[in-house]
């Protein structure tokens, strides 16, 4: 059984996670009058995402397996994902843009930022997929694919807890 199988596997689970506790603190952050029943529905989206995933039938393991089911929930959880974002995308430059000049304005407008180049992360390796016949395995879309990462991970860094001097640079004189 290849290695990757199984980072596939996990990967997929953390990310239907993942928007879980996204929602949450987004939430806390500029989705403060959204009715609870959408909150729970949300929640509940993402627990149904992550025990797709864990089900045998989707034949991770399984060399040669039928994908179909696994294809299902790979598009439920990138769906799901991608809602998530363009919920954060909106909330988070909406509410910077209703805030004074300040380090919070600027920490959201990081988050957005990250956010943004996240959605792009996650839609690269599709491309990068439709690019192999062209391209190669390895072409420009995967380096592209964790540039749009690193991009994402530091403005989230810098968005959710920013550091000291950060703070300092952006506050209001």
């Amino acid at each position: 059984m290849p290695w990757s199988t199984w980072v596939d596997l996990v990967d997929l689970f953390l990310m239907s996670l993942f928007p879980i506790f996204f929602f949450i603190c987004c939430k806390e952050l500029f989705l403060k009058n959204i009715p609870r029943w959408i909150s729970v529905l949300y929640i509940i989206w993402g627990i149904v995402g992550a025990v797709l995933i864990v089900l045998p039938q989707n034949n991770w393991l399984v060399v040669g397996g039928d994908q179909t089911f696994q294809l299902i929930t790979q598009g439920i959880v990138s769906i799901y994902v991608l809602t998530s974002f363009i919920i954060a995308i909106r909330g988070s430059f909406h509410t910077a843009s209703r805030l004074e000049k300040s380090a919070e304005r600027t920490a959201l407008r990081f988050i957005g930022i990250g956010t943004i180049s996240s959605t792009i992360g996650l839609l690269l390796p599709v491309v990068a997929v439709l690019a192999i016949d062209i391209l190669g395995e390895y072409n420009i879309f995967t380096t592209l694919e964790w540039a749009c990462a690193f991009v994402g991970i530091l403005t989230y860094y810098l968005g959710f807890s920013p550091p000291a001097w950060f703070k300092k640079r952006f506050e209001k004189v």
